[in-house]
């Protein structure tokens, strides 16, 4: 697989929230926009007070020093220079990263805002999205650094010095920041070089990308968890976020499970290259429990392969699939405007 992950951030409410998923997030300012991002659907913002308010992805597998990464950046205030405004790093050594220079320019350093490698011919404006996509390699001598931004080819270097010390010159994590006002990021995702295309480098090499979040609108084919109140798809429809207990399904046996159906993508056109199936629980018994994701389509299951030891505090598993497991090719549009396929959750054990 060569989609390490994909996340429109639009499923989170607060920073508590993020810190109980795949995602870190730390600072008093990291706050959750639930109406940001390009098409409104929320945002995760930092604060710009210090490096602090970062969000931060720590990579799956080992350190590689070839990685592509996509998402939307927003300035919505403060001082547009110097500022680095997404990082590169092995541990805590930041290879490359990106940032306007002092004059607002679109630039590319190596360390963090240390040396400028290259420019773009991009200013940022207040309060305007810009959808940011970088193919990169790490190396003291050949290192390649390319940057597009919104579909344009702005930044493109090659033979460059990359590395910027630490221990093997491999790229493990990822952070988004700002230090000077505040900014939105949302639509992020990040792919390896394995397989093939579109995820084998980044999403622009096969056109622009959109990262939505489909949310259960109505029951599927499977209600075995006793839901709190109501019906189980009106406990687990919430529009942002973990609202705790408030509302919830109960599993008490292995082999119970649910399904849903999910609300229509907004595209009527194009290839999606990953999806992302995003869960929420937490357990009241002493003894282990596992979950795992479900698929139901064309009147068959498809049990998705992680199992999450669930803990006592709420938290999101998530798990990415690049090609349906009902029919094992690519999703497709149509099937992400229907109501199949269906997707829920099992208790394992």
């Amino acid at each position: 697989m060569s989609n390490e992950f994909t996340d429109s951030l639009a499923a989170y409410a607060s920073a508590a929230d993020i810190q109980a998923s795949d995602w870190q997030g730390s600072g008093a300012n990291l706050t959750i926009q639930t109406t940001g991002g390009r098409f409104g659907a929320g945002a995760v913002r930092s604060g710009g007070t210090s490096a602090a308010e970062t969000l931060a992805r720590t990579l799956p597998g080992a350190g590689r020093a070839s990685r592509s990464c996509g998402f939307v950046v927003r300035p919505i205030s403060g001082t547009l220079a110097n500022n680095s405004f997404w990082i590169a790093s092995e541990a805590s050594t930041a290879h490359i990263s990106i940032g306007p220079t002092a004059g607002g320019v679109i630039s590319v350093y190596r360390g963090d805002h240390t040396t400028l490698l290259g420019s773009s011919s991009r200013t940022l404006t207040l309060g305007v999205d810009y959808v940011i996509e970088i193919e990169f390699t790490i190396n003291d001598t050949t290192g390649v650094v390319k940057v597009w931004i919104d579909g344009v080819l702005e930044i493109n270097l090659s033979a460059q010095d990359t590395r910027n010390g630490g221990t093997s010159g491999v790229v493990d994590n990822y952070k988004w920041l700002s230090t000077n006002g505040n900014w939105d990021f949302s639509e992020i995702y990040g792919n390896n070089t394995d397989g093939s295309a579109p995820n084998n480098g980044a999403w622009i090499n096969t056109g622009p990308y959109r990262i939505e979040c489909r949310r259960a609108t109505a029951a599927g084919n499977y209600a075995q968890f006793t839901p709190l109140s109501s019906t189980n798809v009106s406990n687990v429809d919430d529009t942002h976020g973990n609202d705790g207990d408030t509302t919830y399904n109960a599993g008490t046996a292995a082999g119970n499970k649910d399904t849903f159906q999910f609300g229509s993508i907004t595209p009527t056109a194009g290839t999606i290259p990953a999806i992302a199936t995003h869960i929420m629980a937490r357990k009241t018994e002493a003894s282990g429990i596992t979950l795992r994701a479900k698929q139901r389509q064309s009147g068959a299951d498809q049990n998705y392969t992680t199992t999450a030891g669930v803990t006592i505090a709420y938290r999101h598993f998530t798990e990415v699939k690049e090609t349906n497991p009902s029919t094992s090719a690519a999703f497709t549009v149509s099937e992400m405007r229907s109501t199949s396929p269906e997707f829920g959750y099992e208790r394992v054990a």
